[in-house]
């Protein structure tokens, strides 16, 4: 799966999450320029807003949706269910990019490519995603399923 340069990630001042493009740009502190982190809005518009971010909130789009067709970033919490012949496997996790491939957890033990449960409609296993959170606003999900 290859991620598609959309972002997003909370600004520094209002915690607000916004979308766009990284880039960095210059403030002056002090007397001294300094550059941050920021998210140029994605727009049609001529006039685009640029946010300073917290740098480790910045989460890039799978380019794959959920069940209830939302976009599924890096950085979020999904429940997935699988159905198959002889099993059903529920659990939650984060979705995370590790070494060019997004993966979610289905164990404490196990990864799984998030392509796999995309490839064809009316498959088998059966696999319902849907995000519940993200690891941002919502740690503590995660922290359920470590108990």
């Amino acid at each position: 799966m290859e991620l598609n340069n959309k972002f997003r990630a909370l600004t520094k001042y209002n915690k607000e999450w916004v979308y766009g493009l990284p880039m960095y740009d210059y403030r002056c502190v002090a007397g001294k320029s300094e550059s941050v982190l920021c998210i140029q809005e994605s727009s049609d518009t001529a006039i685009k807003l640029k946010y300073e971010i917290i740098p480790e909130t910045l989460c890039e789009s799978t380019g794959l949706n959920d069940k209830n067709g939302k976009e599924i970033y890096v950085g979020d919490i999904v429940q997935c269910l699988e159905v198959s012949d002889h099993r059903t496997n529920e659990y939650i996790s984060e979705v995370y990019e590790e070494e060019c491939e997004i993966l979610v957890h289905d164990s404490k033990y196990s990864d799984t490519p998030l392509a796999i449960f995309f490839p064809h409609k009316n498959q088998i296993p059966l696999t319902e995603i849907e995000i519940i959170g993200n690891i941002y606003d919502n740690p503590e999900l995660l922290q359920e399923v470590d108990k």
